[in-house]
């Protein structure tokens, strides 16, 4: 996969999301290479009931997915508490937002593990078929622990109103596949709260997947140059404002 350089003429969202991708390195990717023998089965259990939990019908969620959707939500709303120049006496709100982070992240864990079990599989016909399924799994869930990395480390600043559970269609008379797209599109409706951020997901390249792993490393806006930022920008407004310091670091 081409990744991003400075001296590419890209500047669309998804060009940028590029640029923001790194392959584990190779310790990474030996840390979740196994031998058969030893391999923690329980370990690919997990992985197996959270992918058939993700897929297995079009429509509806099973329950690590619902815990994703709840959880991810609760800590998007209460991510204030995050902040640097929060009081002391929250200690016992932010080690519950860690606690749910982590449930997340340990997921994700388990995710990247059954990705890079599925690579290895000896069955290659049985691997063919579930990959593309597991790679949009994988990719989706990375992308919301990265989020949740940069809320972790306070540089939320305007958080979101209670929204309620949106997903929860079981009070409804209408059949699911009416209201909504399964549970990777309620994923992406978590962190899709603009028609800009939307733009990430909905400009998809005709690119094969991939059999590298990748991360997505967290950024604070106030490591960001600004020049270097204004290549991607093709708004008047948008370059008007990365010229003003201000007003950059206020949006």
């Amino acid at each position: 996969m081409e990744i991003y350089s400075k001296d590419d003429e890209q500047g669309s969202p998804m060009e940028i999301y590029e640029a923001l991708k790194h392959p584990l390195t190779q310790e990474e990717q030996k840390s979740y290479i196994r031998d058969p023998v030893g391999a923690n089965f329980v370990d690919s259990k997990n992985a197996i009931k959270t992918f058939v939990e993700f897929y297995y019908l079009p429509f509806n969620i099973g329950e690590n997915g619902l815990k994703v959707l709840k959880d991810f939500q609760w800590l998007h709303e209460h991510a204030n508490i995050m902040g640097k120049n929060m009081p002391f006496e929250n200690a016992e709100a932010k080690s519950e937002w860690k606690k749910r982070k982590e449930w997340i992240s340990n997921l994700v864990h388990i995710i990247t593990q059954f990705y890079v079990d599925l690579i290895e599989a000896p069955n290659r016909s049985l691997a063919q078929e579930l990959f593309p399924f597991v790679y949009e799994m994988h990719s989706i869930m990375s992308v919301l622990k990265a989020v949740l990395e940069w809320m972790e480390d306070g540089c939320l600043r305007k958080i979101p109103e209670e929204q309620g559970d949106w997903w929860d269609i079981s009070h409804l008379q209408e059949e699911p596949w009416s209201l909504g797209g399964g549970l990777l599109p309620d994923l992406q409706k978590l962190i899709v709260k603009t028609p800009e951020v939307a733009d990430f997901f909905s400009l998809k390249y005709a690119t094969l997947p991939t059999a590298a792993c990748f991360t997505l490393e967290t950024v604070n806006i106030e490591e960001i140059n600004r020049l270097d930022l204004y290549e991607h920008f093709t708004v008047e407004g948008e370059k008007t404002l990365c010229n003003n310091d201000k007003d950059f670091y206020n949006q």
